[in-house]
């Protein structure tokens, strides 16, 4: 009894309930009889002709389908006598449920489609559906793939053969939807297991164990990576030896970890610097063959910041992966912060409906010159994870190799590296931390500097001092002297003062006569003793 027929009876007496209940069962009588009706009246139009065949499948099958219990044992023993066919060999094809012979138990008697019918159908077979992300996804080599509306439709039209119509099609995915849709995240919630293609990895076993497939594990992601417990990456090994700073390997490994999981608990973007054949591109090549393409996205920095398409696409990813940035300046960085450290974002795809989710994709890019950046506050620079690839390998060099992209995607390295990879996360979620070297953190405060001059200037020119007081016209002035020497660009009055109390928390304002802060002087005023104010 459907929900607001529940609402409705709850208002009946137990009599009209009764009442009720047997219209119901004289109405589907009523259509069993017009059903069986139906039959007998075909097969009396029939002659034992060789047309019986053609018609007893495409019609009467169909229709017997359609019927229960005694409804359908008395229609069965007439077809099977009139046709000269076995009540068994009739009962055999509707057991089997031959989808060609019940093309038309997906409409009514009265020839109208019935969407629900050929949905249930679907989804009491084998296919299991998913509705997240405002997309319908379907189950199939052990994880939920996108695009379950067009799996949906390729399936009706199999069934239908020539009575498909694209609006068939339309009103069974969308009543699946409908059934399916859920305001709570249904995919990849459950960072313990990797989905590998021969199975569930729980890296958190010791030793990691390997389970089957299992449709009830609601994943969308898997990696193209066998696990093998007993496979090495000398390759990988090498390639990382020879391209990173010798500090930045086991970061390497946990990176590589942390890109494999849907936690974005540790808030961190990574960034892969240094002028161009020095490996950063094939790092990248690996990280994406580890992963899986179809697990990553590829949008710019910029773009995530100024587009707002963009960030739907991240949607359902591991990883973002955009090599060589432009170096153009960052205006807007919230929705970065936002997607590194995993809040819920609002999203949309041209044409479609805007919809919620969590982002699990991380943020992997590389540039030859960092981005210059407005956001200057710690929560930008603290989630930056910088590594420089220094070494440089030109023609002729004899460790450069045209073919180590291939050699170090092999299937027997990938593996190994899955097994690296499982020891460095292991080794993050125990220390609750990256393993930052002090290359990674010189490399941190330089872009910071860069980008804020400000601080620069202050540690290079000023000083914390009690009751040192110096006019704030006359410290901006010095701050614009300096940049001009320094070939920095300036700053705004307005955005100075509010940095001096940002760096300097404990220097206050004086308002009294000249305006002037209280508690720091300019380097140079204080070694020849002439600050006046």
């Amino acid at each position: 009894m459907a929900a607001n027929d529940e609402s409705i009876t709850e208002l009946l007496s137990p009599e009209e309930k009764q009442e009720l209940l047997q219209l119901r069962e004289q109405v589907q009588a009523e259509k069993s009889l017009k059903t069986t009706e139906e039959i007998l009246s075909g097969l009396e139009l029939l002659s034992i002709t060789s047309e019986k065949l053609q018609f007893y499948r495409q019609k009467i099958v169909p229709l017997l389908l359609r019927l229960k219990g005694v409804e359908r044992e008395t229609a069965l023993k007439r077809v099977a006598k009139t046709l000269e066919v076995s009540v068994k060999a009739i009962r055999e094809e509707i057991a089997a449920g031959s989808e060609t012979a019940a093309s038309r138990a997906w409409f009514d008697i009265d020839g109208s489609f019935v969407p629900p019918v050929l949905a249930q159908h679907l989804m009491q077979k084998k296919y299991r559906f998913v509705y997240d992300r405002n997309m319908l996804y379907f189950y199939q080599d052990g994880y939920y793939k996108p695009k379950g509306f067009q799996f949906i439709k390729a399936r009706c039209l199999g069934l239908m053969e020539n009575e498909y119509r694209d609006v068939h099609g339309n009103e069974v995915g969308k009543y699946i939807e409908t059934i399916l849709w859920n305001s709570e995240p249904m995919l990849d919630t459950d960072a313990r297991y990797i989905n590998v293609e021969n199975g569930l990895l729980d890296w958190m076993a010791d030793p990691p164990e390997l389970l089957p497939h299992n449709p009830d594990y609601f994943s969308s992601i898997r990696i193209p990576v066998r696990y093998d417990p007993e496979a090495a990456c000398p390759q990988i090994d090498t390639f990382f030896q020879d391209t990173l700073p010798e500090d930045c390997l086991d970061l390497a490994y946990e990176l590589f970890g942390y890109c494999l999981l849907p936690d974005t608990s540790f808030q961190k973007a990574f960034m892969l610097l240094g002028s161009g054949a020095n490996g950063k591109s094939k790092f990248l090549g690996l990280l994406q063959a580890f992963i899986g393409r179809q697990n990553c996205s590829a949008e710019s920095l910029q773009d995530l910041g100024e587009n707002r398409f963009r960030a739907a696409s991240l949607a359902g990813k591991l990883v973002n992966i955009f090599s060589d940035l432009p170096d153009k300046r960052l205006e807007d960085t919230a929705l970065f912060k936002a997607l590194v450290s995993g809040d819920a974002i609002s999203a949309e795809r041209k044409g479609e409906q805007s919809f919620e989710f969590e982002n699990h994709a991380r943020l992997v890019f590389s540039a030859n010159k960092l981005p210059p950046t407005k956001d200057l506050s710690h929560g930008f620079f603290r989630r930056w994870v910088i590594i420089r690839f220094g070494n440089s390998f030109p023609e002729g060099s004899p460790k450069r190799d045209p073919n180590i992209l291939a050699k170090i995607t092999a299937p027997e390295e990938l593996s190994g590296l899955l097994n690296q990879v499982i020891g460095a996360l292991v080794r993050l979620f125990t220390q609750k931390k990256f393993s930052i070297p002090a290359s990674v953190t010189a490399e941190i405060n330089a872009y910071q500097n860069e980008n804020d001059n400000v601080r620069i200037f202050f540690e290079e020119c000023c000083e914390l001092r009690v009751g040192a007081m110096v006019s704030k016209d006359q410290l901006y002035k010095s701050y614009e002297k300096w940049c001009h020497a320094g070939n920095y660009h300036a700053i705004s009055r307005n955005k100075f003062n509010t940095h001096v109390k940002t760096v300097y928390p404990s220097v206050r304002e004086d308002t009294h006569g000249i305006r002037k802060w209280v508690g720091i002087a300019e380097l140079a005023l204080v070694n020849d003793a002439k600050e006046k104010i």
